[in-house]
């Protein structure tokens, strides 16, 4: 798109300037005008014929108009802008090319008001390429009233635009400035522009930025984020690494990129990423890839996308990954259904109990490595289950000496008498007053933590104390492993009860003492209140005096 200022033009085809090389330079290509008059006419009248279809200093010509003199105009004023005009595209003599180059220097040295330009633009006509830079917005919903207002203030401002500087009937001048012809209006009427004001998308990031994290951990989550994107772009499937090197050999090509290490058919060599080591770059046939090690790389869920078509691979090594989920392992288990034998998953803290069984579509199976995920609920229970549904697994790395004795402790919860259970398998315990108070159940108890495994929030709703027994108490607290007393302090959730539970009943002790305010013995630190391992002792070091007094008689 070419602009013009147009004042320039009309001022010099008015024949303010008295330059005629420029008013021939205008009218090049047209050789049937030849008196300087009929050149400015001809000006005047296209610039008006022009101007009057537009909106103020606004000019298109579409393809029609250019079919007429008004191409030679565009044409000229093009090249002027640009400044590339030669004397053999335009038909004239030198002296003529020298005029323009001249004229080009003296109208780019002058800085006219840039609110008013002519914009010649050719929509049929590709002469001129331009590119549109703009940022995108939804658009906004505007009622017909207001679209009826702008209307009419736009026919008003054409109005006045016409009938400042009227040179004739058929010819006028627009003035340098819209608003030197328009209405001033009161300063309660001004718009936020108008009166030269900030406008509000700049108050709105202006008061965004007030609530801005700016900390050091804030910005490292920030840029773990954003690395996030990176990785899910990095590892995107491209069709033509596919096409060239074939499955296996493009995988390979994708694994060893990004430091993981892969093994072929028949060859004892491990591929890394190295300047020793080397993989061929095009299609070899007979190169089938048998194991993989990705231990402690960054795949995500995407990568898997890489490795399909992989029917030779035995072996899958995952340890450390600390973005494999579940979604990873429901698209493992569809990818190496038929081919893997030996999988390992330790380290993975993403991956759940419910996420480990969509590992049962792997028929061929062997080994099984789940070390390091002790933290994971029922994990035991599903290793079983996967036990059963792939003949010849072996599960390793699961504790199930400690599995046994949580479904013990839940065993003997569920057999207290305090315990009622309701129709959604949720256990309450029930005080001396009828109370209920949740220990067990389905509930969803994975809370959101910070990267310290914190939890976010702290409620401040309280419960109050259970009537019961101390040593009741306690009992019901740890099978329940700390839930009961943690509803007590504020819910603080987590991974671990017992730690956040006994930070807070700490502070909340210390303060008490400060206040000199009773405490309840159930709302005691572990330092302060006997343990239940301490009394349980006790009792069996009486019990065990009083059978052998019994055994004795």
């Amino acid at each position: 798109m070419t602009r013009v200022h147009l004042w320039q033009l009309l001022r010099r085809a008015a024949g303010m300037g008295h330059d005629s090389a420029y008013y021939r330079l205008i009218v090049v290509g047209n050789p049937g005008l030849t008196d300087d008059q009929a050149r400015v006419q001809m000006a005047l009248c296209l610039a008006k014929s022009y101007f009057d279809k537009q909106r103020r200093d606004v000019i298109a010509i579409n393809q029609d108009e250019l079919a007429n003199f008004g191409k030679h105009l565009f044409f000229f004023l093009h090249l002027l802008e640009e400044e590339t005009v030669t004397s053999s595209w335009l038909g004239c003599n030198r002296r003529s090319s020298t005029c323009v180059n001249r004229k080009s220097t003296r109208l780019s040295a002058m800085k006219p008001p840039s609110s008013l330009l002519i914009h010649f633009a050719s929509t049929a006509n590709r002469c001129v390429s331009f590119r549109t830079l703009f940022v995108h917005k939804w658009r906004a919903f505007k009622r017909y009233q207001d679209l009826d207002r702008d209307r009419k203030q736009y026919e008003d401002e054409l109005y006045r635009v016409r009938t400042a500087m009227r040179i004739s009937d058929d010819l006028y001048i627009s003035p340098e400035r819209i608003e030197d012809v328009m209405p001033r209006k009161a300063l309660a009427d001004q718009t936020r522009r108008e009166s030269g004001a900030m406008s509000m998308d700049v108050l709105t990031a202006h008061t965004m930025m007030r609530y801005l994290d700016h900390s050091f951990d804030n910005v490292r989550r920030y840029n773990e984020y954003q690395h996030l994107f990176h990785l899910q772009y990095d590892q995107r499937f491209i069709p033509e690494r596919l096409l060239f090197l074939g499955p296996d050999l493009a995988a390979a090509h994708f694994l060893v990129h990004r430091d993981a290490s892969v093994k072929f058919i028949g060859d004892d060599t491990w591929y890394k990423r190295s300047d020793k080591q080397k993989l061929p770059g095009v299609r070899v046939p007979g190169m089938y890839l048998e194991a993989i090690d990705a231990s402690g790389t960054e795949l995500l869920y995407e990568g898997f996308s890489n490795l399909y078509d992989l029917k030779h691979v035995r072996m899958l090594r995952l340890a450390g990954c600390k973005n494999v989920d579940d979604w990873t392992l429901s698209r493992i288990g569809s990818i190496f259904a038929d081919s893997l034998e030996f999988l390992d998953l330790s380290g993975c803290q993403k991956i759940s109990a419910k996420g480990l069984r969509g590992l049962h579509s792997l028929k061929k199976l062997s080994y099984l490595r789940l070390e390091g995920l002790d933290h994971v609920d029922k994990l035991a229970k599903s290793a079983l289950l996967l036990e059963e549904a792939i003949p010849g697994l072996t599960v390793l790395g699961v504790n199930f000496d400690l599995a046994l004795e949580d479904a013990q402790k839940e065993a003997k919860l569920l057999e207290d008498e305090r315990v009622l259970i309701d129709a959604k398998g949720n256990c309450h315990a029930e005080d001396d007053n009828g109370r209920l108070f949740y220990i067990h159940g389905s509930i969803n108890e994975r809370a959101a933590v910070d990267d310290n495994d914190k939890p976010l929030v702290t409620t401040t709703i309280r419960r109050e104390i259970p009537a019961m027994d101390d040593a009741e108490f306690d009992r019901l607290d740890k099978l329940s492993g700390g839930k009961l007393r943690h509803l007590l302090v504020g819910s603080p959730s987590g991974y671990s009860w017992t730690e956040q539970t006994e930070t807070i009943l700490s502070h909340e002790y210390k303060k008490a003492l400060r206040e000199k305010t009773p405490v309840n013995p159930k709302m005691l630190p572990a330092s302060k209140r006997p343990t239940l391992e301490q009394s349980d002792h006790d009792l069996l070091e009486e019990e065990e005096p009083r059978q052998r007094i019994e055994g004795s008689k």
